[in-house]
């Protein structure tokens, strides 16, 4: 996100450099004591730094491209169709898609660049919008009963406007397991948002408080960095953050019960050809129900994907 969010991780860099120096020494035959499990704590540091990434997002964990096996081994991949692309704001750092009422509704981040928006499908126009305060940093929103609601990163304020209009109706206060807001969506009782870790927070829509929290897990294992979120015929669909595959989640046991593989809708070597940032992450999923499609795109992409799922 940020680059106040680097800085966050600034003093692991120094526990690392320090290990670094330290084995170096020792290399070089200087006679300073050395725990026996010097070596494990250099792999564990190392793999805690790696685990940050060097993006502007650093506090959200590994890249899919330096990150063990695919989400989708030893899991049912779903099939799926592309049925039409469109043109897609190559400016937009989107955190969140939704759909009502025949119109595209998005949501974006970056501090001083965060709002959300109503937007013309066919054409991209932007037809409405309101932005956050410059201080807060924007992510996923949804539409519950004719509201949308959008919440922030870190400062566990979300906020709330009238879906036709755009005109503000509230704000609200929020709490998650680790402070942090990432996706929301809605399965038309409760709010249901992540906050990159592996939990799944389902809120009350009226007090914004906490009424369950579900674990996430795939093959029996925690899944993190659980990003933007969609409620889809029973199940939670979840990006993962720089991962090109979105999970269908059980909501009442979190386990991962589909892994919907779209490395192919913008394949990653088009992306580095047609695009600079590598923070041009699969993000964003809405979902039509009376097409019974979903629109999908990423931060910064140029385009935006009408797909089916077979």
């Amino acid at each position: 996100m940020a680059t106040s969010r680097r800085h966050a991780y600034c003093s692991q860099a120094t526990i690392l450099c320090h290990f670094v120096l330290l084995w170096l020494v020792c290399g070089l035959g200087w006679s300073f004591a050395v725990p026996r499990n010097f070596a494990s704590s250099l792999q564990n540091a190392l793999d805690t730094l790696g685990k940050k990434g060097e993006s502007s997002e650093s506090g959200r964990g590994l890249r899919e491209e330096e990150g063990g096996p695919a989400l989708s081994v030893g899991v049912a991949a779903a099939q799926y169709e592309v049925l039409k692309v469109y043109d897609h704001d190559a400016s937009a750092f989107t955190q969140g898609l939704g759909w009502y009422q025949g119109k595209l509704y998005e949501s974006t981040g970056m501090q001083g660049q965060s709002e959300v928006r109503i937007i013309d499908l066919e054409t991209g126009e932007v037809l409405k919008r309101q932005q956050l305060p410059s201080y807060v940093f924007g992510e996923g929103m949804v539409i519950h009963e004719g509201i949308v609601h959008q919440i922030t990163w870190h400062h566990k304020q979300g906020y709330a406007w009238n879906a036709t209009t755009l005109e503000p109706t509230h704000s609200f206060q929020f709490e998650t397991t680790n402070g942090e807001g990432w996706g929301i969506t809605s399965d038309g009782t409760h709010l249901i948002a992540s906050d990159g870790s592996s939990n799944l927070h389902f809120w009350d829509p009226v007090t914004y408080k906490t009424t369950r929290k579900v674990p996430v897990t795939l093959r029996g294992q925690p899944v993190a960095r659980l990003n933007e979120l969609e409620y889809v015929k029973g199940r939670v669909l979840a990006n993962v953050w720089f991962s090109d595959e979105i999970l269908a989640i059980d909501p009442l046991s979190g386990r991962v019960v589909e892994v919907l593989d779209f490395a192919a809708l913008y394949p990653r070597a088009q992306r580095a050809h047609e695009l600079t940032s590598h923070e041009a992450v699969l993000n964003g999923i809405a979902y039509d129900a009376q097409e019974d499609v979903l629109y999908l795109t990423g931060k910064l992409w140029p385009r935006l994907y009408k797909v089916r799922l077979l």
